[in-house]
């Protein structure tokens, strides 16, 4: 194991266990043998990024807590802008590197709130509080599902994951294909010649209704077979025959005769739907997931 020499330890901890020499030897009987890397590999030797980082990590050693005095030279490791000039450096960092590449630093978790919702505001142009793109990072285990080869299923506390809106797509598509259909009929049929007549906006909205019911079935079927992978993860996780049980206990304590049929499809065990309605169920039946963990 190696230690980032001023690594913050846990919140209301001194000292990072794992990476303290006395804590090691005296609860495990280790013998420990230190090193401290100092050869440059992700800067220049000349760089001014590293510089400015070497000196405050000096002035921390040596117990000189100030507010650290940066020394901007004119490079392009290293420049000193106005707040009138951040909002275009942004924009080029963001236009040069990409987003994964550009970091603003801030001095409070309020600062950085602000900061990100004026950059969602006024640069990135995202007016949701969530939307397909944004980089999150989870701050809890979550026994979620990933790639179909990867080689575990589930995200881990600190990892960062990129949203994606599959209803949002889907959604898009519904409305572009809707007034494309909407400006065929309005002229084809009804012979509109300018602009939009009545049967481009009626055409639209019938074709709006009948896509949204089939962009529901698309996303519905994408829910079905994220709850498979599910599965196959907390077999992994637990065990193929815990899994089964617990299933199992699931599917003798459902009573799906008590769900109206308005909710039906939504229900885990999902037991009386068949045919039609089985296309808009969130989550697929609990004999078919068994089965399927059976074969896996």
């Amino acid at each position: 194991m190696q230690d980032l020499t001023l690594n913050l330890p846990e919140v209301g901890s001194e000292l990072i266990p794992a990476l303290d020499q006395n804590y090691l030897k005296k609860n495990y009987s280790l013998d420990v043998t230190e090193f401290e890397l100092t050869d440059v590999v992700r800067q220049t030797n000349e760089s001014e990024i590293l510089l400015n980082a070497t000196k405050i990590r000096e002035e921390i050693r040596n117990q000189r807590i100030e507010l650290p005095v940066f020394r901007a030279l004119d490079s392009p490791d290293f420049q000193r802008i106005t707040g009138s000039d951040f909002e275009e450096s942004l924009n080029n960092a963001y236009s040069s590197y990409g987003l994964e590449k550009t970091i603003i630093l801030c001095r409070s978790n309020k600062r950085a709130n602000l900061f990100n919702r004026e950059i969602r505001n006024r640069i990135l142009f995202r007016e949701y509080e969530i939307s397909s793109g944004d980089i999150l990072m989870v701050v809890r285990n979550n026994y979620f599902w990933t790639g179909k080869d990867h080689p575990i299923e589930f995200i881990a506390n600190g990892d960062m994951i990129t949203l994606a809106l599959i209803q949002g797509v889907v959604n898009t598509f519904v409305i572009f294909f809707s007034r494309i259909i909407g400006q065929f009929v309005d002229k084809a049929i009804f012979k509109s010649e300018s602009g939009h007549g009545p049967g481009f906006w009626i055409t639209t909205i019938i074709a709006e209704l009948l896509l949204g019911i089939l962009a529901s079935i698309i996303v519905m079927y994408f829910s079905r077979r994220r709850e498979f992978r599910a599965d196959r993860g907390g077999s992994k996780l637990a065990g193929k025959e815990k899994m089964i049980a617990a299933l199992e206990r699931l599917r003798a304590q459902q009573e799906p005769a008590l769900l109206p049929d308005q909710l039906a499809a939504f229900g885990i065990s999902g037991r009386n739907s068949s045919g039609f309605k089985k296309l808009f169920m969130s989550h697929p039946p609990l004999d078919e997931r068994i089965e399927a963990l059976r074969s896996y």
